[in-house]
């Protein structure tokens, strides 16, 4: 039964692409260690040091002692469900430093295996994607496609390996949501929303528009929509009672976002009206207009990909967040029968462009500085000391080249648009094709894209031993 339970969870593919996708986890799991990384698993460790100090729900208190103490860079500012996940996989190393002293993550071994939970996570949420696929009626040869793309694609190895972040925690209880709602298993939705959204409130964007597709009479939606963030209240609350102080550290990084959503204007009545809102406005009236009988599932996924673009698209977003629509326009391109080799190019494209931008307005996420002290850094020490990466940021973004830079988030940009409008369940702009060099040769295509988003997100490892060849 487990043997058979194992096969399952791991038998979406085969057993050489198995091995290729643990390879691209586990290279970057070795070689980064972002200062993001240190607090996450620093705040699961410290999980355990509030209940053995008998100080539960002082915790964001203890974070904060933690933080003055120099063992991590900012607050905690993850809600509790999320806290509790973290905290059992940080457990062995909570009880190691407790027995042994010093500072554990001072070790490329405790290192990796912080790193080693989003990873674990990475493959469930590849094991809900192709439930989700199933549920369908996708075939099973799509199916190996789906996975293969997903598991191998830059949104979701950048976040989980090079970033260290936990946000495919909730994209797994996110996606079966989706599939519950499909199958029109409420009780299930609703435990899986409130579980999603207690991982990261972001799941919200997603599950707004998707609710207001599929019910129209006000009670239920506040039936399904208010719950989640009703709980999420509810389970803070005696936090916020206990250690007001503690929580109220996570409020500055709340007006971060605050600033984020409404940086960027348009000029409407004599007043800068947020841009975003007006596009998020926009989907969630469109999904709220559309009747989703005829191509229910269709609509389902259309509009969960559209659900989160506005805050990437339409603000100052960080790459981690590119996580939250990735499947769902996975899935888009997958359920389509013909002209499936030219459709992945096109993502293939759009994905690594704006890996590409993302290396250079972020490069402090991918440069050098995040591979010291870990077993790459531990090998090669005075290698990871030559920031190439931050050389080559700095140089290209010097005003004398007039941001030219920014070209290379275009791809991505006029990629969602595209598929916004020829994905669009009401438009029937996709004229029959007929199978091409692409879809012939569909495997290169999947294994060099896999190859592409390798190089970009390691891109810092390879720098390191080319920099005697630069002119810098």
């Amino acid at each position: 039964m487990i043997k058979a339970d194992i096969k399952g969870f791991f038998g979406h593919c085969k057993k050489k692409d198995l091995f290729f996708l643990a390879f691209l986890f586990i290279f970057p799991s070795l070689c980064f260690f972002y200062v993001d990384s240190r607090a996450i698993v620093r705040q699961g460790m410290n999980f355990w040091r509030a209940i053995a100090e008998g100080r539960f729900f002082e915790y964001y208190s203890v974070n904060l002692e933690s933080q003055a103490a120099g063992e991590m860079n900012f607050a905690a500012n993850y809600d509790m469900f999320m806290n509790l996940l973290n905290g059992i996989w940080q457990l062995p190393l909570y009880v190691i430093e407790r027995i042994a002293g010093g500072d554990i993550l001072a070790s490329p071994f405790a290192k990796f295996w912080g790193l080693l939970q989003p990873v674990l996570y990475s493959f469930i949420s590849g094991h809900q994607l192709i439930l989700l696929a199933k549920t369908l009626g996708m075939a099973e040869e799509r199916r190996e496609k789906l996975y293969f793309l997903y598991m191998s694609g830059v949104f979701l190895i950048m976040p989980s390996c090079i970033l260290g972040q936990l946000d495919v925690v909730g994209l797994c209880f996110l996606l079966a949501a989706v599939r519950a709602l499909i199958e029109k298993k409420e009780r299930r939705f609703l435990i899986c929303a409130i579980l999603a959204v207690q991982c990261k409130n972001f799941a919200i964007f997603v599950l707004l528009p998707v609710v207001l597709l599929t019910e129209k009479n006000v009670f239920r939606i506040m039936a399904k929509l208010l719950p989640p963030v009703a709980v999420l209240w509810l389970v803070g609350l005696p936090f916020s009672i206990a250690d007001p102080a503690g929580v109220a550290a996570k409020n500055p990084r709340l007006w971060i976002l605050a600033d984020y959503m409404t940086r960027a204007r348009v000029e409407l009545f004599g007043f800068g009206v947020p841009v975003l809102f007006i596009f998020m406005g926009l989907v969630v009236m469109a999904a709220y207009y559309v009747s989703g009988k005829e191509r229910r599932e269709d609509w389902i996924l259309y509009f969960a990909f559209l659900g989160m673009l506005p805050m990437l698209v339409f603000q100052h977003s960080h790459p981690q967040w590119m996580i939250y629509p990735y499947p769902f326009g996975l899935l888009l391109l997958c359920k389509k029968e013909k002209g499936f080799g030219k459709s992945v190019f096109f993502e293939s494209v759009a994905g690594l462009s704006q890996l590409a931008a993302y290396l250079i307005s972020f490069q402090f996420v991918f440069n050098s500085d995040n591979l010291k002290k870990t077993f790459f850094g531990t090998l090669f020490p005075d290698e990871v000391k030559r920031n190439v990466l931050e050389r080559i940021s700095d140089i290209v973004m010097d005003e004398r080249y007039f941001n030219f830079w920014t070209l290379a988030f275009v791809p991505f940009v006029i990629w969602v648009a595209g598929m916004a409008l020829f994905y669009c369940p009401a438009l029937k702009l996709r004229k029959a094709e007929e199978e091409g060099w692409l879809d012939k040769n569909i495997g290169l295509l999947m294994h060099l894209r896999a190859l592409g988003g390798f190089l970009l997100c390691n891109i810092s490892v390879f720098l390191v031993f080319i920099r005697p060849f630069l002119k810098f």
